[in-house]
């Protein structure tokens, strides 16, 4: 069950933790290694999951390293990002030991025009899995009228 109670609520997920056998993933309530931290302490989560809009790409390996280290599931969901940010989250799973599964990486099929050339994830592959781009930095290219592109 995805972050069932507020983040606040510690002593709730902890309850919930032991009194489950539906595992509890953390979303919202993990923002910095310290506050999984606090949440395995407490044994108020079973899994993680990591948005590295949220966490940084450094903050997210940290969390990744910590969740492994205690043996925690650990998931790659998204936000709202474009392209650029898609591309960060597919490069940033595929780094990381410890990621069982990356999800939710599909809002650039939401965006009318992405800021990126060619838009490769402008539409979901029959597979529902993104080839990881190739090239320099993150493997992709921004638009060269980048402006229009961000006022459309």
């Amino acid at each position: 069950i995805e972050q069932p109670l507020p983040a606040w609520d510690i002593s709730g997920y902890q309850k919930l933790c032991a009194s489950l056998e539906t595992p509890i993933l953390i979303d919202e309530g993990v923002y910095t290694p310290n506050d999984l931290m606090t949440l395995i302490r407490h044994q108020a989560a079973d899994a993680v999951n990591i948005k590295i809009l949220k966490t940084g790409l450094s903050g997210g390996k940290k969390i990744a390293a910590i969740a492994e280290s205690a043996g925690m599931p650990c998931h790659l969901g998204s936000m709202f990002e474009t392209g650029i940010g898609t591309a960060a989250s597919i490069h940033f799973a595929v780094a990381t030991p410890g990621i069982s599964q990356a999800s939710e990486c599909f809002f650039p099929t939401t965006v009318a025009d992405d800021v990126i050339e060619g838009d490769p994830f402008s539409q979901m592959p029959d597979s529902w899995t993104w080839s990881l781009p190739r090239g320099e930095g993150l493997g992709i290219t921004l638009k060269a009228d980048i402006d229009n592109a961000l006022t459309r």
